[in-house]
């Protein structure tokens, strides 16, 4: 049985053995040694590749010029790759852990308590400039290049940069940007986090634990039949982030890896893509998925090999700019399928979406690269500190997608 909470000390980061190569480091985000937890960019990456690759699928299949011997939603491999969308609350899982850690360390440890004004304007400065950036090309192309009436675009901008949208227009779809949908969860999830950090105030673990399991049991099924913009829908993953939290402090980061945890959590992994591409013939899959998934980052902290492939360099500086790559690769995908639908025509669905992804994956990292050094990057740097003291940075851990998204 764990100890008193008041023992429990923070745990300390596993740093990556693979150096990074000197000429990516400006494309990699901005944190604090110490406070870095590779592994949740390692995450963010495969989050990022998930809905990347759902996307490009949807518009290979829609702009195809060329008839498939077999329509593309027939196919098995554009049926799997609709699960995509769970790379997304993937994403929520991220944002759960990396918002729950200082108010678990302040509850659990007796760490400083969180600060409420900078804990929101962080998420401010650090989430709202590089989706102004966002909205206001694209609403400015819709107009411009796409014909667009100002007095139609202008309304769906100003929701969407307030996040609101989804309240003010619940049957017209996200006009400028569709992605964002979820940053309209992690908002309403960041609003209300400090209410839900209460529940690290129950000092006993077993407790603790059962009220969470609970909870992600009663959100995971879900009978309220609410919209997916709704946090209520998609809370469960965001308490999945909770109990890693929980266990993260509990067992000071997992510090007795083991080979054998790798086994486990490729299973988990195959497991979850599995359960995905069935989720209909399954029961109560709503809350079978969010246990799955929990069980299976643990093994990924847990198993000496994954947690090594999480740490690298690659999905290390992918995953940190997945906030760009997520705000940018439809346009991205849209604009250049434009042109390789006219010269990739091969009548297999899988062939032609193979070739597409080994042309498009590369456009659209390079295109959010420079527009990650160029705008997220200096916003990750940025401290403001409107009316008050210049104190110590607090220790804040990576921050999520959140697209998931992706998010801070």
């Amino acid at each position: 049985m764990i100890g008193p909470a008041t023992s429990i000390t923070p745990a300390a980061p596993v740093l990556s053995n693979e150096p990074t190569p000197r000429w990516l480091l400006p494309f990699q985000r901005v944190t604090r040694v110490g406070d870095h937890v590779r592994e949740i960019d390692g995450l963010r990456f495969i989050a990022m590749g998930m809905v990347l690759l759902m996307h490009i699928s949807h518009y290979v299949a829609l702009g195809a010029t060329v008839q498939f011997t077999r329509p593309a939603k027939e196919t098995a491999l554009f049926y799997g790759l609709e699960n995509g969308t769970f790379g997304v609350y993937l994403f929520f899982a991220i944002s759960g852990f990396i918002l729950a850690m200082p108010f678990a360390r302040h509850r659990l440890c007796g760490a400083a308590p969180v600060s409420l004004r900078n804990y929101f304007l962080r998420r401010l400065t650090r989430l709202e400039p590089p989706l102004l950036v966002n909205l206001t090309l694209l609403s400015i192309l819709l107009v411009v290049v796409m014909g667009r009436s100002l007095q139609l675009v202008w309304p769906h901008l100003l929701a969407s940069c307030f996040y609101v949208h989804s309240l003010f227009f619940p049957n017209q779809g996200f006009w400028i940007n569709s992605v964002t949908w979820s940053l309209e969860v992690e908002a309403q999830f960041y609003l209300t986090m400090p209410l839900w950090a209460l529940l690290f105030g129950i000092r006993r673990f077993w407790l603790r634990q059962a009220v969470f399991f609970a909870l992600i049991v009663a959100f995971g099924l879900e009978p309220w039949g609410l919209p997916k913009t709704s946090l209520p829908a998609q809370m469960e993953f965001f308490l999945v982030g909770f109990v890693l939290a929980d266990w993260w402090i509990t067992f000071q980061g997992f510090p007795d890896r083991r080979r054998v945890y790798d086994a486990a959590a490729v299973v988990g992994w195959l497991a979850l893509l599995a359960g995905l591409y069935w989720q209909y013939s399954l029961p109560a899959f709503g809350a079978l998925c969010p246990l799955l998934l929990l069980g299976t980052l643990a093994l990924s902290f847990m198993g000496t090999g994954v947690s090594f492939c999480l740490r690298h360099w690659l999905p290390v500086t992918l995953g940190g700019m997945c906030y760009t790559l997520y705000l940018w690769h439809l346009l991205v995908i849209q604009t250049a399928t434009r042109v390789t639908t006219k010269f990739i025509t091969v009548p297999s669905f899988e062939t032609n979406y193979l070739l597409h992804t080994i042309v498009l994956v590369p456009l659209v990292v390079v295109f959010s690269a420079v527009l990650f050094v160029l705008v997220e990057r200096p916003c990750m740097k940025w401290r403001p500190t409107w009316g008050a003291k210049k104190t110590a940075r607090p220790v804040e851990l990576a921050t999520p997608m959140g697209v998931g998204a992706p998010s801070e």
